[in-house]
């Protein structure tokens, strides 16, 4: 799959990401009075895909450089904390019921 990812161009990657990041604002907008743990770990993917944005323009653009190095950490640690929102939205999605 990460292969896949990687094989797309820039603009089709950026597009892609784009429409998953208004659906996730359209989501947010039209369940705003909703409390849900769901939300949160939408929050952070949208976060995360902005930071996936970010880090292929400047893979694209300027390769092996230290900001190429430090957006690729803060991927991983986006990534990380979106990781752990899942569980803890799952734990809570479970004990509520």
């Amino acid at each position: 799959m990460f292969h896949f990812i990687n094989s797309l161009n820039l603009s089709t990657f950026i597009g892609l990401l784009l429409l998953a990041i208004s659906l996730g604002i359209f989501a947010l907008i039209k369940y705003r009075k909703e409390k849900a743990p769901w939300k949160v770990v939408l929050c952070t993917a949208i976060v995360e895909m902005i930071v996936l944005i970010i880090n292929r323009i400047i893979k694209e653009y300027k390769p092996d450089t230290f900001l190429y190095h430090m957006s690729l950490i803060v991927t991983l640690v986006c990534g990380g904390i979106f990781l752990i929102s899942i569980f803890i939205g799952a734990y809570i999605t479970q004990k509520r019921h």
